[in-house]
């Protein structure tokens, strides 16, 4: 969890220091939330088996009121289905957590009886089922836009470092050209001095 929510605060980092430039300021960053999906739960939940979801965030100890950058979810999708398999589909919640988990036609039957705004979602699942190729391609376009975003990423921090090395090289010839003019009034000197002798 903390790798996922790592890369989620450098990917905002990334994107908002390239959007303002100069007036960034780590203030401008937002809180990331990273949520965890688990199939199966880690030892680690199983003391708490009527709980599926867990949420944290950085607390103080002393009472500070300084939220960190980090909100975790984790979703044990096993307790859940264990938990409700019996019980009504009631929330949006327990909605989209019945379509992660079921395979059952009478349970998916209820869901789109009390939910009909996922009829839409069973309908794509079946069409890619009996037509893959429409998967393959919108995962297709999916890649192609995430390439498309890491490849502008790549290509501001290029032109970021290439600003950066002009900007040296820019200092290096005046200092180049500095020490040169030393030089030449060193010479200046010398030559003065020969023939004042």
């Amino acid at each position: 969890m903390d790798c996922y929510c790592a890369d989620l605060i450098m990917r905002e980092y990334n994107r908002l220091r390239n959007l303002y430039k100069k007036k960034f300021t780590y203030r401008d960053l937002h809180p990331v939330i990273a949520i965890v999906f688990l199939e199966k739960s880690p030892e680690e939940f199983k003391p708490l088996p009527e709980i599926y979801i867990h949420r944290g965030e950085t607390r103080w100890d002393s009472g500070l009121d300084m939220p960190g950058l980090t909100r975790q979810i984790f979703v044990c999708l096993d307790k859940f289905n264990s938990i409700m398999q019996n019980e009504d589909i009631t929330t949006p919640l327990d909605a989209w957590l019945t379509v992660l988990t079921t395979q059952s036609p009478a349970r998916i039957d209820t869901l789109v009886r009390n939910f009909p705004d996922f009829a839409g979602i069973y309908r794509d699942i079946f069409l890619f089922r009996t037509r893959p190729e429409e998967l393959i391609h919108m995962y297709s376009k999916v890649l192609a836009e995430a390439d498309r975003n890491m490849d502008r990423l790549m290509i501001d921090d290029m032109g970021e470092k290439i600003r950066k090395l002009e900007s040296e090289l820019t200092d290096k010839d005046q200092a180049l050209a500095d020490s040169l003019a030393d030089i030449e009034k060193l010479r200046e000197e010398i030559r003065r001095l020969k023939s004042g002798q």
